[in-house]
């Protein structure tokens, strides 16, 4: 569990605690038991020297609201805690907290309490107790629906990571040649056409549709993130590459344009769904020379992952580069055991 989780449960038990701990002691005020007779049977369960009734009693009433709030942080944190493992809509996260919540009251008011402190747990109402531990539990389900992020999706299938990884290896080891590697992300729908994914090492990305897809436009489409990926994987090899040749640049700036036949998506058969073509400007800022450039080029486009997945899908894919080069230019060494093409 990560630490947005913890402090969301943290926060939410502490809030969720005072309010019920307001209600409790309202109610037991109001209707003559007592402001502080909550808190001196909380007390007594642990401190039988406490008294049962409203008498003020410092050490009783330091006691229970130290034994509630605690108990109010624990419950918080595994409330929180499902919330970050069992990825729902908030709507039925925070559902689930009121259950919580109902089924936490049965255990406590017939099972813990009344076992520990008979006494003590005759004085409060079940009605009053049960709408207590109601409001507890909406609160914190509530806490950490807001507090934990849509990019704060856990990481399923880690055991199924690490023996796929495990085989690999081993295979790779029999074969004697590098592992391969082996990669895991989640996604989360939450019925729309929004889309929260996160990868294995607690990385985001949202996706998301245009209006006239019946999406809300909060994120890039997943269309769009390909093009992006293929741009930030082109950007990637290419620096690689320049290291290995010496290659000097300050940056790359990407531009892309695809089509896409709307008849595909809506499924019209032999239309593509996918790319009708995409084309690629990379502009390699304050570059040296372009005689060197088609080198860094064509390792880049040998190597590039994600532009070999779209040329091999059949995507009409054009990548353009041009050098920017400026007057002034630092110059890397070359690497010696390099030689240029001819």
């Amino acid at each position: 569990m990560n630490k947005a989780a913890i402090r969301a449960g943290v926060g939410g038990g502490i809030l969720g605690g005072l309010v019920m701990a307001i209600w409790l002691t309202s109610i037991l005020w109001l209707t003559g038991t007592g402001f502080w007779t909550l808190l001196n049977l909380i007390a007594n369960t642990f401190w039988r020297a406490a008294p049962l009734g409203p008498q003020f009693n410092v050490l009783a009433v330091v006691i229970g609201l130290v034994v509630h709030l605690l108990m109010s942080m624990l419950f918080g944190v595994l409330i929180a805690a499902a919330a970050w493992r069992l990825p729902a809509p908030r709507s039925l996260v925070i559902a689930a907290g009121a259950l919580f919540g109902s089924v936490l009251w049965a255990v406590m008011q017939y099972g813990i309490w009344r076992a520990a402190d008979p006494a003590a747990a005759r004085v409060v109402t079940p009605w009053l107790f049960a709408s207590a531990h109601l409001l507890f539990g909406l609160i914190v389900a509530a806490m950490a629906a807001i507090v934990i992020p849509d990019e704060e999706i856990p990481v399923a299938g880690r055991l199924l990571d690490t023996s796929m990884s495990r085989q690999h290896s081993e295979q790779a080891a029999a074969a004697d040649r590098p592992a391969p590697h082996v990669r895991t992300l989640v996604a989360r729908s939450e019925g729309g056409m929004r889309t929260v994914i996160r990868t294995r090492d607690g990385l985001g990305v949202v996706l998301d549709e245009t209006p006239d897809h019946g999406g809300s436009r909060t994120a890039p489409t997943p269309l769009e993130n390909v093009i992006a990926a293929l741009c930030g994987c082109a950007g990637a090899t290419f620096a690689a590459a320049a290291r290995e040749l010496g290659f000097g640049y300050d940056g790359i700036d990407f531009e892309a344009v695809f089509t896409q036949d709307p008849r595909g998506a809506a499924g019209e058969p032999g239309v593509r769904p996918h790319f009708q073509n995409v084309r690629v400007q990379a502009r390699v800022l304050h570059a040296e020379p372009d005689a060197w450039l088609p080198d860094v080029v064509r390792i880049t486009e040998r190597r590039s992952p994600v532009r070999n997945l779209l040329a091999d899908a059949g995507v009409a894919l054009e990548m353009t580069w041009t050098a920017v080069p400026r007057e002034s230019s630092h110059r890397r060494p070359r690497n010696p055991e390099y030689l240029p093409r001819q």
